[in-house]
């Protein structure tokens, strides 16, 4: 986990990657393999008002399903995911949301060099009331293992840590992006039983000595 001052931390959410390019009477929704997905979210063409308010869009994010609670949860969105065409009821029953966390093009030109910092700050100027999209929330001037371990208690997919000064890189992993992971460990004690048969039991043979040092 990165420390300092120069990064930010995100929470990972489980869900599915997406791409969404805005324009005001179009939405259209990319995959992380750059697969098209727009027809199983018809919910997120709303997310074309933003367009319509600021001008073309291409937003980078991640597509969830909440629990009553709030909570993110996978199984729901795992049927939103298999359904190329879902129905209203299911779309009803099992609604999405589009947690954004970066932005690509804006205010009619790409922002792929701006810093992260200012990239956020672009996202944090959208109107999304209303809208099935949330701000993605990020941490600064925070130590990234006290985020990682309030991801952990709510039981989410671990931290993003990025650079603020970070430039996004389509395509490519950098060390100016690092996630890491909750990991779970626990104590415990491994214990052997040996039998005792002829000269073990005559003479407290090796066997017996190794089963009394386990």
């Amino acid at each position: 986990m990165p420390t300092g001052s120069a990064w930010a931390f995100e929470f990972v959410f489980d869900g599915l990657r997406a791409v969404a390019y805005l324009e005001p009477d179009q939405v259209r929704l990319r995959s992380a393999t750059d697969r098209s997905i727009t027809s199983s979210y018809p919910e997120l063409a709303a997310l074309s008002r933003l367009a319509r308010a600021r001008g073309p869009l291409v937003l980078d994010g991640k597509i969830v399903a909440l629990d009553r609670l709030g909570r993110v949860t996978v199984p729901p969105l795992r049927q939103r995911m298999s359904t190329a065409k879902p129905s209203a009821e299911l779309v009803s029953r099992t609604p999405v949301r589009f947690y954004l966390s970066d932005v690509l093009y804006a205010d009619g030109a790409p922002v792929l060099e701006l810093p992260y910092r200012r990239r956020r700050e672009l996202l944090a100027e959208l109107d999304l009331t209303g809208l099935p999209v949330d701000l993605a929330p990020y941490f600064l001037d925070t130590d990234g293992q006290t985020v990682l371990h309030t991801a952990q208690l709510h039981g989410l997919g671990g931290v993003l840590a990025k650079r603020l000064d970070s430039r996004y890189q389509p395509g490519r992993r950098t060390r100016a992006w690092v996630q890491t992971v909750p990991r779970l460990t626990q104590s415990v004690v491994v214990g052997g039983w040996l039998p005792e048969t002829g000269a073990d039991q005559q003479g407290g043979g090796p066997l017996t000595r190794l089963g009394t040092g386990l």
